[in-house]
């Protein structure tokens, strides 16, 4: 065998052994992605039923603290003007964290491949947001007017029956 001849054949073993190397990593390569994408899904199936388990708690605190927000927001808008605008962004912050419960839900619907919730379909993302801040402080003062307004009504029905009630069976 001639030098180029063994050359060449040593070239051909190398290159052969280089492919089977390659192959070999390839399949463990392939191995590793494989089991790290299961381990990820396991994660996200986790996370998923977590989300799914705590809706309730999780939707119940961002309503109350949605609805403890809008109160401040009515009460500061009339009785303490200079913090309106703290309030208000309060408000919007609360109801951002009230959407995103229902979006959380839907995307752990979704990595679970469920098309339904709870025997139903799947719940509606709030979309309706807080009004615009002229709007809500207008619907604010309009509120406080009204109630001061009922005040005196209030009196006076309350005064009317207890005439009523004092009144003798003579009639």
């Amino acid at each position: 065998m001639t030098t180029t001849t063994r050359d060449v054949a040593k070239a051909q073993r190398e290159a052969s052994v280089a492919a089977e190397n390659a192959t070999r990593l390839q399949a463990e390569l392939d191995r590793a992605l494989a089991a790290a994408e299961g381990r990820r899904q396991e994660r996200l199936n986790r996370w998923a039923d977590a989300v799914i388990a705590g809706f309730d708690a999780d939707q119940t605190a961002a309503e109350t603290a949605l609805h403890d927000a809008r109160l401040r927001f009515q009460q500061v808008a009339v009785h303490e003007p200079a913090e309106t605008v703290p309030a208000y962004l309060a408000w919007a912050l609360a109801w951002g964290e009230h959407r995103h419960v229902y979006m959380k839900l839907t995307q752990a619907l979704g990595q679970l491949e469920r098309q339904t919730f709870r025997g139903a379909g799947m719940p509606a993302i709030p979309t309706r947001g807080i009004p615009g801040f002229g709007d809500a402080v207008t619907a604010a003062i309009a509120a406080e007017a009204s109630r001061v307004m009922e005040a005196p009504q209030e009196r006076l029905n309350a005064y009317l029956t207890a005439i009523m009630e004092d009144r003798d069976d003579g009639r």
